[in-house]
Parts: structure tokens; C-alpha cells; sequence
């Protein structure tokens, strides 16, 4: 249950795999920061619209066998486009599935900053991360039922309407991390 939840936490950096090639502003010392929308914030632009996600997870990464699910989310641009806000809603061993997540750019530290929520574990879950090449890469703490561990998100391979997205999990402190799911956006037209 716990690699389950980790990978739905996840689900909210599935946006980060837009190309970062923006310049970021710089505020000067003792200056006001720029306000409104970082200029990344567009690259993302791309997202808006409703996606079909088609995921492949297995929870112990001894398993040779995937479970398939699917599931739809909608983006959409909220606080002036400052914020890339997604809902999610699929199925889960049966049952419904519901997520919410938030992702901007953090224009003081250079970083990608996301956040998930759903209905299974009820709590928050906050990520953080750059472009590695053509992937962003986005790590948080995770906790489930008292166990802490890493979660590794990444998504590349972003084209006009499809891209994909992995989730991987460390119980070591990051010095090994399993593929936990996989999955593959596709936009409806």
C-alpha cells in the first residue's frame, strides 16, 4: 500500500517534463522580486487540456509482473498562471481514485516545486527538482504508515501530445532507487 501511495503522489510531476529553457529573472538584493508568473511558468502552457494516462505499476520491486491501470487528468494554468494545477481520476485496485496536484517554478531557488494530494493517503506530499538533460527530475520524502523513504519522479520525452513519466522508490537514503510505475500521457484532441 505504501508503494501505491508513493506512486500516486507522484502523479503531479507528470507535468514537469516541458522543456526548461527559459532564462530565470533575478531579483536584486533589497529589490522587490519580479511578480507574476516566472517566465518557465509558459513552458508548461503546452499542458493545459485533458490527458489519458495509461500506467504500469508493480509494489515490490522483485515482481516481474506490471498491473495496468488508466486514469484522465485535466491541467489547468490558476493563480494567473503562476500555478499548473492538475486533477486526476482513475481507478485503483477497484476502487475510485482522486488526486490533486500543484507545480511552479520557484524563481529564488532555480527549482521546480511540486505538490500531491488524493484520496488514499490524505495527506501532502512535496517534491523538488531540475532539468537533468531532457528529463526534470523531481525528489521529496515520502512516509507511509511510519516508513520513510525517497520518491523519484521524472518525466521526459515530451512531444505536442504525449510524454512519459517514471516513478522510482529508495529506501536507502537514495543510494538505490527501484522503478515502482510507468506511465504514458497521451492529450485528447
Amino acid at each position: 500500500m505504501k508503494k501505491l501511495m508513493i506512486l500516486f503522489l507522484a502523479l503531479t510531476l507528470v507535468a514537469a517534463g516541458v522543456s526548461l529553457l527559459a532564462q530565470r529573472e533575478q531579483p536584486v538584493e533589497g529589490e522587490m522580486p519580479p511578480m507574476g508568473p516566472p517566465p518557465e511558468m509558459q513552458e508548461l502552457t503546452g499542458l493545459v487540456g485533458t490527458w489519458e494516462v495509461v500506467m504500469k505499476s508493480k509494489w515490490d520491486p522483485n515482481d516481474t509482473a506490471w498491473t495496468e491501470t488508466k486514469g484522465v487528468c485535466e491541467f489547468k494554468m490558476v493563480a494567473g498562471g503562476a500555478v499548473l494545477m492538475m486533477d486526476y481520476k482513475g481507478e485503483m485496485m477497484g476502487m475510485p481514485f482522486l488526486g490533486v496536484s500543484v507545480q511552479c517554478f520557484d524563481r529564488e531557488t532555480g527549482k521546480w516545486q511540486s505538490a500531491w494530494t488524493d484520496n488514499l493517503g490524505a495527506r501532502i506530499s512535496v517534491y523538488e527538482g531540475v532539468k537533468e538533460g531532457d528529463k526534470l527530475v523531481m525528489v521529496g520524502e515520502e512516509l507511509w504508515q511510519g516508513q520513510k523513504s525517497l520518491g523519484r519522479i521524472s518525466t521526459y520525452n515530451l512531444t505536442d501530445n504525449s510524454f512519459d513519466w517514471m516513478m522510482e522508490s529508495s529506501y536507502d537514503g537514495g543510494e538505490t532507487f527501484a522503478v515502482m510505475a510507468t506511465a504514458k500521457y497521451t492529450q485528447r484532441p
